[in-house]
């Protein structure tokens, strides 16, 4: 059994429904781009204000995990830019 790291008590995701910081749903399912671009996009508002993202970036990158770890998203190939975040981060600043 892996026991959790010490910092993941103190993230703002705790409690947080898990398919949020998912890479993709499943090989089964079918999401749309906008669907997943607001998934993603709720789960990095989260982890905008979480104490402990830069910990948890390091441990999802340094384990190989995919998902959303510390605001950014690591596919099976490293981290991934997630399409239409730059977009939207550029009207909202406008």
């Amino acid at each position: 059994m892996i026991t959790a790291p010490a910092w993941q008590r103190r993230g703002a995701c705790r409690g947080v429904a898990e398919p949020l910081w998912d890479y993709v749903l499943g090989p089964d399912v079918i999401e749309y781009a906008s669907a997943r671009a607001a998934r993603l996009a709720e789960g990095k508002r989260i982890c905008n204000i979480c104490p402990v993202a830069i910990q948890c970036f390091e441990w999802g990158y340094t384990h190989r995990e995919t998902g959303l770890w510390g605001g950014q998203l690591i596919g099976p190939k490293g981290v991934v830019r997630i399409p239409g975040a730059q977009r939207h981060a550029r009207k909202e600043s406008a």
